[in-house]
């Protein structure tokens, strides 16, 4: 039975998805880790949405040294996604190499509930401040949140700033996909800019879900930093990622843009 209400779920959204498509290209600077910067680079993404379907591009700068140890992980520095809500399939594309893999969406995982956990708790503030700006003509809202989760021996410190478009044109597209697919899979989403950059970057993301709920708007700038403060010891700066739209638009996307290119190639994973 709860198959089946997922299932017409999906596809009342499906249906009723998208009057419009959206790109935007943004940029990403990761300051990297510590005081040797680990993990230093910049990424540009461009996204595409249509319709159920998402195309997603990644190029990625960074040293000489990082660039090989990347490479010899296997990790893609010129890449792309295809997503296909409606069919449940990913495509990774090796832009470079001109391979792709394809794989089904994995099922979405039913929602956890709350932990009991008697570990730290995390101590928020949110604030909306005056500031308001223009990005590429789109009135933005400055708003900050500071959360600081309290250890035994240290504090970590989280700063998240950011510009926030409310009545952004084709917002309601972007928030329609990514509903429908936490709907459908457990595969991540490939839209960021909130909290959601902290995965797998800090150790409280698991604590920000709740926080998250009152990021309203699309963040067209956005700047995280992360502190560390020692038992009796100085605050300190630890990692640092900011992040910039280049490029919007709420205009019609051809169909081209997400299909295979004839000549890639398939590799089994």
């Amino acid at each position: 039975m709860q198959s089946l209400v997922r299932t017409m779920i999906a596809a009342l959204f499906l249906t009723g998805l998208a009057q419009g498509d959206v790109f935007y290209e943004e940029e990403v600077v990761n300051g990297g880790i510590g005081s040797q910067k680990k993990g230093a680079q910049k990424t540009v993404n461009r996204i595409y949405l249509k319709g159920p379907k998402q195309k997603v591009q990644t190029q990625v700068e960074t040293s000489k040294e990082a660039s090989k140890s990347q490479q010899n992980e296997g990790q893609n520095q010129d890449g792309s996604t295809l997503l296909y809500l409606d069919s449940k399939m990913v495509y990774e594309i090796d832009n470079f190499k001109r391979v792709y893999t394809q794989e089904k969406l994995p099922a979405a995982k039913p929602v956890a509930k709350q932990s009991s956990t008697t570990g730290p708790k995390p101590v928020f503030r949110v604030k909306e401040l005056p500031d308001t700006t223009r990005i590429l003509g789109f009135l933005c809202h400055k708003i900050a949140v500071e959360m600081r989760v309290a250890h035994a021996k240290k504090e970590n410190r989280y700063l998240y700033q950011a510009y926030m478009a409310r009545d952004l044109p084709g917002l309601a597209e972007i928030e329609q996909f990514r509903k429908l697919q936490a709907s459908q899979t457990s595969y991540p989403s490939l839209i960021k800019g909130g909290l959601e950059q902290l995965q797998g970057v800090v150790e409280d993301y698991d604590q920000l879900t709740d926080q998250m709920k009152v990021l309203q708007g699309f963040p067209m700038q956005s700047d995280l930093k992360v502190y560390v403060k020692p038992a009796g010891g100085k605050s300190q700066q630890v990692f640092q990622l900011s992040r910039k739209v280049r490029q919007y638009s709420h205009s019609p996307l051809k169909e081209a843009e997400f299909k295979l290119a004839k000549d890639l190639q398939e590799v089994k994973k």
